[in-house]
């Protein structure tokens, strides 16, 4: 109630927690969906965002590599371009086609 002079107090609500950020895309043969706000969570993300630099040479060991690390994460889906593996067929698939399976891929809700 407000004192005569002052104006009325407004009660402001509480804040709702904020939803913890999470992926939905499944790492490492997780069957559960990535928490960040969970240390070992947030380390599998890390560890499938290590880069894997290319140094020129070898370039079916540099792809094997990358096939390995995309089988343990999952995304052979996302290598999938117009039902090619793109690993496999990357001088058959072009620049244009993969730019539009990743516009296709992006707004999805599962990823």
């Amino acid at each position: 109630m407000a004192q005569q002079g002052q104006p009325p107090q407004h009660q402001v609500p509480p804040q709702q927690p904020l939803a913890p950020p999470f992926c939905l895309a499944l790492a490492y043969n997780n069957r559960a969906s990535l928490n960040y706000n969970e240390r070992r969570d947030a380390q599998v993300y890390y560890k499938g965002c290590e880069a894997h630099p290319y140094n020129g040479k070898g370039l079916p060991e540099f792809l094997a590599s990358i096939a390995t690390k995309a089988r343990q994460s999952e995304w052979m889906e996302i290598l999938t371009i117009d039902g090619r593996n793109f690993l496999m067929n990357y001088a058959d698939i072009t620049a244009t086609q993969v730019r539009q399976a990743a516009m296709d891929y992006q707004p999805q809700n599962d990823r």
